[in-house]
C-alpha cells in the first residue's frame, strides 16, 4: 500500500516513477489523483520498479560510502588516491600532480597509484583554517571531508575544462562556458546559451565516463532534445557511447556520497 509521504503532487497530468540513490520508491502524481489510482499504477509496474530497485542496490555496492580518515582512499580520475596527513607546514599540500604529457592527446593524464591528497595534520588546522584541534575522530572526519571536497572543486573546473576543449576541437561543436555545480541528480547539463554545467564529483570518474558526458553535453549545443539526430551525432564522436553511459549508471552513487 503505498502513503501520502511517498507521493510528490503537482500539476503534471500524469503519474510517474523515481527510483531513487538508495533504491527508495518516489511517485510524482496530479493534485487530484486518489491514492486507489496510484496503488493500481505501482502494482501494474511491480516488475519495472523491482529491476531498477536491484540495480541500485548493485550500484550502491559498487560505490562504498568514503570513510574520509586518513590512510583511506578517495576516488580521482577513476583512480584511488590515499588521504594523507603532513607536518611540514600549515597549508593544504596540492598533493596530485595532474599533468598532461607532451606525447600524449593534451585531455590525457597521468597519475601515480602512490599519490596521495594531502592534509595538514589536525594539529597544524588552527592557525592555518581556524579550526580548532579536538581528538574527537568525528570532527577530524568531517573537517577532512571539507578539505577534500574543496580540493575536488578546485581541480575539476581546469581538468573537465580541458577535457571539453578537447573534444570541441575533435567534433567541431562549440559551448559558450564551462562551470561547475554541485548537482546531486545529474552529472551534466546544458543550457540554450550553450553553457555547459558539470557536477564537480564528475572529477572521480575515469575518462572512459566523464567523456561520455562531456560529448553528451556539447551534443546538446546542437540538439536540445534527445532525438534520434542527436544520437546519431553523439554515435558519431563516440561510437560506444551506450557502453559508456551504461558504466557511468554503475556510478551515479558518487553523486550523492562524495
Amino acid at each position: 500500500m503505498i502513503h501520502e509521504d511517498q507521493i510528490i503532487r503537482s500539476r503534471r497530468r500524469s503519474i510517474a516513477l523515481e527510483i531513487e540513490k538508495d533504491g527508495r520508491l518516489t511517485i510524482r502524481a496530479p493534485y487530484r489523483t486518489s491514492l486507489a489510482e496510484i496503488d493500481a499504477f505501482v502494482i501494474s509496474k511491480q516488475k519495472w520498479i523491482a529491476e531498477k530497485q536491484a540495480a541500485a542496490k548493485k550500484r550502491a555496492l559498487n560505490t562504498p560510502a568514503p570513510t574520509w580518515t586518513e590512510g583511506s582512499f578517495m576516488p580521482f580520475l577513476g583512480h584511488q588516491i590515499k588521504i594523507c596527513y603532513h607536518d611540514r607546514d600549515n597549508i593544504i599540500a596540492k598533493g596530485i600532480s595532474v599533468t598532461s604529457e607532451e606525447d600524449r592527446h593534451p585531455a590525457e593524464f597521468d597519475i601515480r597509484a602512490d599519490q596521495c591528497i594531502f592534509l595538514p595534520h589536525p594539529r597544524l588546522r588552527e592557525k592555518a583554517f581556524k579550526l580548532s584541534y579536538n581528538p574527537d575522530p568525528e570532527k577530524e572526519i568531517r573537517q577532512n571531508m571539507l578539505m577534500v571536497r574543496e580540493w575536488y572543486k578546485q581541480v575539476a573546473l581546469p581538468v573537465l575544462k580541458k577535457r571539453t576543449m578537447y573534444f570541441e576541437e575533435i567534433s567541431g561543436l562549440r559551448c559558450h562556458s564551462v562551470k561547475m555545480s554541485s548537482a546531486k541528480r545529474k552529472w551534466g547539463s546544458c543550457s540554450s546559451k550553450k553553457e555547459i554545467l558539470y557536477s564537480w564529483p564528475l572529477i572521480c570518474l575515469s575518462f572512459y565516463e566523464a567523456d561520455y558526458v562531456i560529448v553528451h553535453e556539447l551534443t546538446h549545443t546542437i540538439h536540445m532534445d534527445h532525438s534520434r539526430q542527436f544520437y546519431a551525432d553523439l554515435s558519431r564522436i563516440l561510437p560506444d557511447y551506450k557502453d559508456r553511459e551504461a558504466s557511468l549508471h554503475e556510478h551515479n552513487g558518487i553523486l550523492t556520497l562524495i
